[in-house]
C-alpha cells in the first residue's frame, strides 16, 4: 500500500506548462518487487511535445534574464522541498524502483544536494575579461542554450534527472525531461515541487510516453531543441549521437559501465571488502559504476573470497518496505532472464557458480535475483565483457601488475574503476595507466554532488556534477567591443 502524508505527490499525468496532461493511452507501472500495479499513467501524443517545446521556449526567455543569485535562490528552495518531502519521495522511488527504502532516503538526499550544488553555481557562473587596447573591450561571457532534453534510466530515476534539471536551470535554460517508463513518479514529483518552489511555468516540463524512439528521434531533429543530455546504455546512446550529429546537436553521454575492482596483494583487505560490498550490491548491483568485475591477487584470492562468502550470507533480499531488507528487486523479469543467461554462459565455459542471501519475502513473487558468487571468469565470458547490472560477483585472478591493469583495460567502456592497495608505486601507476573516468582508490564512493560524473571510451563523454556540469549547459560568447571609450 502506497501511503503518502502528500498524496498530490503522487502524479499520473505529464507536466506541461502550467497544468497536467491527460493523454488518450494510459500505462501500468508496477511494483518490481509485489507485481502489483501502482498506478496507470497517461501517455502524450506528438501534440504534447510540441505544447512542452513553446512553454519551455517561451519561458526560458524570461528565465535566463534572471541573476544567477535570483535563479540560485529558486534551486535552493527546491532542494529544499525536496528534503522536506523526503520520505514521500522515498516511498514513491521504493514502490516504482524496488530499491530499500534505506537506499532510497539516500538517493532523494542526494538528488537534493544538486539543487543546493548548483544553486551556488547559478550565482558563480562567471565570464572573463581579455586584455585590449585602443579603447576596445573583449571578454567572454557564458549563455544559456535554450531548451535542454533530459533522458533518464530507471535505475536511479531521481538523482539522475536531478543533476541534469539542475545544471540546465542554473544556466539559465528550460529543459523537457523523459523519464523512464519504468519510474515516472519520481521525475513528476520533483519537477512538481521545483514549480512549488517557483520555477516559472512551463520552463520544466515531463512527458510520459511509450514511444521512447520517436521521441528520441524528434528530440535529435527538433531544431528548438538545444542539447540533448542522456543516461542509459551504450547502444542507445549511439543510436542518439548518429542522429543528433547530423544536426549537429551538442550532447552529454552517460553511457554503460564495466568497472573493474582491482585487490592487490598488499592491500587491506577489509577495507577491500566493505568497499566492494557497498559498490557491488547498492541498488541490487543495477548501477553503471558497480563493481563488475572482480579481480584478485592469486596469493589472496582464497582469504579475500572466504571473507566475501560470510558477508553474502548477510544479504536479505525482499520488499523494500520491509525491515531488514538490504537488496531490492532487480527492474523486471526480463533484467533476471538476461543475467541468468550470462551465468550459464559461464557455467558453460568451466566457471564455478555459487548462490547465497536470505529470502525476506512474505510471498515469492517479484523480479528478484537470488545473489551469486561466481569465481574462474575469463576474459571471454559475458560476465567479463559485459555489465551484469545486477548481484553477482564475476572473479577473474590475476598474477601480476601487469596482468592486472591488461584485465581491467580489457574493455570498450570507461566509466569507473577501483583499487585497493598499500603500495604507493601501484597507487601512482594505476592511477595513470588505467583508461576510465574515475577512478576509486581505497574508496568505493565516486558520486559525489561536487565532482565530475562521467568517462572515456564507449561509457560517454561530457560531465555531470561538480564545477565542470554547468559547463555543458553553456555556449561561451566571445565579444569584441571597439568603441572608443
Amino acid at each position: 500500500m502506497l501511503c503518502l502524508s502528500d498524496p498530490s505527490l503522487l502524479i499520473t499525468q505529464s507536466l506541461i506548462g502550467d497544468a497536467m496532461c491527460e493523454g488518450e493511452q494510459s500505462w501500468a507501472v508496477h511494483n518490481p518487487a509485489t507485481e502489483q500495479v501502482i498506478a496507470q499513467v497517461r501517455l502524450v501524443n506528438e501534440v504534447s511535445r510540441e505544447v512542452a517545446l513553446v512553454s519551455a521556449q517561451a519561458a526560458q526567455v524570461d528565465w535566463a534574464g534572471l541573476s544567477g543569485m535570483a535563479r540560485g535562490q529558486i534551486l535552493r528552495c527546491w532542494g529544499d522541498l525536496m528534503r522536506a518531502n523526503e520520505q514521500d519521495l522515498a516511498c514513491l522511488l521504493t514502490h516504482e524502483q524496488g530499491k530499500p527504502i534505506v537506499e532510497a532516503r539516500a538517493e532523494i538526499a542526494y538528488a537534493a544536494a544538486y539543487f543546493h550544488w548548483f544553486a551556488g553555481e547559478a550565482e558563480r557562473a562567471y565570464g572573463r575579461s581579455l586584455p585590449a587596447g585602443d579603447g576596445k573591450r573583449y571578454w567572454v561571457e557564458p549563455r544559456p542554450l535554450g531548451v535542454v532534453a533530459a533522458i533518464t534510466p530507471w535505475n536511479f530515476p531521481a538523482a539522475m534527472l536531478a543533476r541534469k534539471l539542475a545544471a540546465a536551470v542554473a544556466a539559465g535554460n528550460g529543459a523537457i525531461a523523459k523519464p523512464a517508463l519504468e519510474t515516472p513518479f519520481s521525475a513528476l514529483a520533483m519537477v512538481q515541487l521545483g514549480i512549488r518552489a517557483g520555477l516559472p511555468a512551463g520552463l520544466v516540463n515531463v512527458l510520459l510516453t511509450d514511444q521512447a524512439e520517436a521521441m528520441g528521434a524528434w528530440f535529435c531533429r527538433e531544431p528548438g531543441i538545444a542539447k540533448i543530455t542522456f543516461t542509459g546504455s551504450t547502444a542507445v546512446g549511439k543510436w542518439l549521437l548518429a542522429r543528433a550529429g547530423a544536426e549537429v546537436k551538442p550532447c552529454t553521454m552517460e553511457l554503460g559501465g564495466n568497472a573493474p575492482f582491482i585487490v592487490f596483494a598488499d592491500a587491506d583487505l577489509n577495507a577491500a571488502l566493505e568497499g566492494f560490498m557497498a559498490c557491488k550490491f547498492r541498488n541490487a548491483g543495477q548501477t553503471c559504476i558497480s563493481a563488475n568485475r572482480l579481480l584478485l591477487q592469486k596469493s589472496i584470492a582464497v582469504e579475500f573470497l572466504n571473507l566475501l562468502r560470510a558477508r553474502l550470507n548477510t544479504l536479505h533480499y525482499g520488499n523494500g518496505m520491509s525491515n531488514g531488507v538490504n537488496l531490492g528487486p532487480l527492474i523486471h523479469a526480463k533484467a533476471c532472464k538476461r543475467l541468468q543467461e550470462k551465468i550459464i554462459n559461464a557455467q558453460n565455459a568451466g566457471a564455478r557458480v555459487e548462490w547465497f542471501g536470505v529470502d525476506k519475502r512474505e510471498h515469492s513473487q517479484g523480479s528478484f535475483f537470488v545473489p551469486a558468487l561466481v569465481t574462474g571468469v575469463t576474459p571471454t565470458m559475458y560476465l567479463f565483457t559485459e555489465e551484469s547490472f545486477g548481484p553477482v560477483v564475476a572473479v577473474t585472478e590475476f598474477t601480476t601488475y601487469e596482468d592486472a591493469i591488461e584485465l581491467a583495460n580489457k574493455t570498450q567502456y570507461g566509466l569507473a574503476a577501483y583499487v585497493y592497495s598499500q603500495n604507493i608505486t601501484h597507487i601512482n601507476r594505476c592511477q595513470r595507466q588505467l583508461q576510465f573516468g574515475m577512478l576509486g582508490i581505497n574508496d568505493a564512493h565516486l558520486s559525489h554532488v561536487f565532482a565530475p560524473f562521467g568517462g572515456v571510451k564507449e561509457s560517454g563523454f561530457g560531465r555531470e556534477g561538480g564545477l565542470e556540469g554547468i559547463s555543458h549547459y553553456q555556449s561561451q560568447q566571445f565579444v569584441a567591443w571597439g568603441n572608443n571609450f
